[in-house]
């Protein structure tokens, strides 16, 4: 039986999917170092906000700079048109901007910095070609990303707040000069240096500012490590263990506090090394059933999108206090009088405040949802 939307914020009505740490020689046996201090339960629940006419049925990403100024991303690569929907969100209601028309594959990232600075970074639909749009502020633009041969792997783009953002994109796995970093400058993408040895893959980037920018790379061997950018170089960090993911997820929250998803496990920076904090619970029937859309609730907790179970009709979430994940489910969804899966695909946090956008879709991009925590 399908598990129903929590409608309460008391804890009793959520569903803890388990312990995940222990103490003493339990904490040792199972290689799994404590987190930060515990966070207080999120209060709230996920609700629908009302998604335009006529928005591109695979909603793909949402970021949101500020409190009164949020962006969505979505398109047709199932239909293979040549519309791309980027919403805007004024403080009120989310309204469709015009944008350069493009086919676009499915996968597609979004940041901005601030109300007048965005990026999108995604691939083409026929030729797998990354592209990129960005927000002056007035109108959207074509960004053309000085690469050659690239594509068609994930794409990801981040934003130094109130600055300008950087990108990744990659080619042939494990081959010697498909990868590349990328910073905006002065209206245009820039090719930047890194560490990198040959047959090294970029998986996600992510910046807290532009002193403190972090890459997530596995070595050809399957070598996993960090490289972070203080503003003047960049300094390697090993994980333990070797892993080939198809998604990395990074979150930097502060000098000494940096997460990290992959292969459906929790690792936390401490400011000297990486340690694996826990497993992520298994939930919904996909290969890959997290979106790597992992965010701080403000407060010190996170937050996870998931795949919920298939023909469920709700959205999924998980939610990580340092100790326990507890999952929550957005409103019910149907297509058609039918339930279907509902895929999050992206998350955001509210600068300023414990709410959160989540944008996705219902069935094989059948329609668009966005939901609301708080």
């Amino acid at each position: 039986m399908a598990e129903r939307p929590n409608t309460s914020s008391h804890p009793s009505r959520r569903r803890a999917i388990g312990m995940a740490l222990g103490t003493g020689a339990a904490l040792a046996g199972a290689g799994v170092l404590a987190p930060p201090a515990a966070a207080a339960a999120p209060s709230g629940t996920w609700r629908n906000v009302p998604v335009p006419d006529g928005t591109a049925p695979q909603m793909w990403a949402v970021s949101a700079p500020t409190r009164r100024t949020a962006f969505a991303i979505g398109q047709h690569s199932w239909s293979q048109l040549d519309v791309t929907s980027v919403l805007h969100w004024n403080g009120r209601a989310w309204r469709p901007e015009p944008v350069p028309p493009m086919k676009w594959n499915w996968y597609m990232d979004l940041a901005a910095a601030s109300p007048r600075a965005a990026w999108i970074v995604g691939l083409g639909l026929n030729d797998q070609a990354p592209a990129s749009l960005y927000w002056n502020g007035v109108r959207w633009r074509v960004a053309p990303l000085p690469v050659d041969d690239f594509g068609p792997l994930f794409p990801s783009v981040t934003a130094e707040p109130g600055g300008t953002a950087w990108t990744i994109v990659n080619g042939a796995r494990g081959v010697s000069g498909s990868t590349a970093l990328l910073r905006f400058e002065r209206g245009a993408w820039v090719r930047k240096s890194a560490p990198l040895a040959d047959g090294d893959f970029l998986h996600a980037v992510a910046a807290r500012s532009r002193r403190d920018v972090w890459l997530a790379v596995v070595a050809a061997n399957s070598q996993t490590f960090t490289l972070n950018w203080n503003g003047v170089k960049w300094r390697r960090h090993d994980l333990d263990g070797m892993y080939n993911p198809d998604r990395v997820s990074l979150l930097p929250v502060s000098r000494t506090s940096v997460w990290a998803y992959l292969e459906e496990q929790l690792w936390h920076w401490d400011g000297a090394a990486w340690s694996k904090v826990t497993n992520v619970p298994r939930h919904g029937w996909l290969v890959m059933p997290y979106s790597g859309s992992l965010v701080s609730d403000g407060h010190g907790g996170l937050w996870l999108g998931h795949l919920a179970e298939a023909t469920s009709g709700y959205a999924g979430y998980l939610h990580w206090d340092g100790s326990t994940w507890t999952t929550f489910l957005g409103p019910a969804r149907e297509y058609n009088g039918r339930s279907e899966w509902a895929q999050v695909t992206d998350i955001a946090p509210i600068p300023g405040t414990r709410s959160m956008w989540a944008v996705g879709y219902v069935g094989t991009g059948l329609s668009p949802f966005i939901e609301r925590f708080g």
